[in-house]
């Protein structure tokens, strides 16, 4: 039986939006596309006409991936020994990620291993966290807000964004620095609430698919805001949409 509350964690990190009902519903920004949770089993519909259609196939990728990750409770029962499977012995033919070859690096950073599909993609036979991971993690170990700013540079034709994730300032870290010499206490206070600073760029130089480029500004902030949340949970890897040659 799936769980409400760590429905609802994965639907966050993957820009669902919540509705208002007795009933666990996440439909997309556009709310063409949405799921809900009944008897513990999730049930999938599209909108028309401001209708509910059920038993229709899926097409918004997210949904499609957290239904996929929740379908089968059995593969959070991964043998250890499958983690050490060398990546370059996966299933080729598909290219999808084999559950055994992240679960490690799952588990090492607190992400559930069924939801591995959604969290890392495979690319030139190297895993790469996704922005839905990193805000996993991120949520994870609590941060007060995001600030993004962006710019278009018409030397470079680029966009260009910066991002910052603020900590969270709890009573106890107030309460410490209440306890300091009052000529340091300022100093303190500007260090516990200091941001984790990331950029980004998007342009036709470092876009592959052209059709993206209309999406440059997001991929700009997206960009951003990995390298951002990298700096704040202190993970060691490149994400996905920092790569310019990936298919984005």
């Amino acid at each position: 039986m799936i769980e409400a509350d760590k429905l609802e964690r994965v639907c966050r990190t993957t820009d669902l939006l919540k509705l208002g009902s007795t009933i666990p519903t996440y439909v997309t920004i556009d709310r063409s596309e949405g799921l809900e949770l009944r008897g513990g089993k999730l049930v999938s519909f599209w909108v028309k006409d401001g209708e509910r259609i059920y038993d229709q196939p899926v097409s918004d990728h997210r949904i499609a991936s957290i239904i996929k990750a929740f379908a089968d409770p059995a593969k959070e029962e991964v043998k250890e020994e499958k983690a050490v499977v060398p990546l370059k012995e996966t299933d080729k033919k598909h290219n999808e990620l084999v559950i055994g070859n992240v679960s490690a690096l799952a588990g090492q950073y607190g992400i559930p291993v069924e939801l591995a599909n959604l969290f890392f993609m495979k690319f030139d036979n190297q895993l790469y966290i996704k922005n839905p991971g990193l805000l996993w993690i991120a949520s994870k170990k609590g941060y007060g807000h995001m600030e993004v700013t962006d710019k278009f540079n018409e030397e470079t034709k680029e966009w260009e964004a910066e991002y910052k994730i603020y900590p969270v300032l709890t009573k106890e870290i107030i309460e410490a620095i209440a306890k300091l010499d009052p000529g340091i206490q300022e100093k303190a206070m500007i260090e516990a609430t200091r941001p984790c600073n990331g950029t980004g760029r998007a342009g036709d130089k470092n876009i592959k698919m052209k059709p993206m480029l209309a999406f440059a500004r997001e991929l700009a902030q997206t960009r951003a805001q990995n390298r951002a949340l990298r700096a704040f949970t202190g993970y060691g890897g490149t994400s996905a949409e920092e790569l310019g040659e990936v298919n984005v």
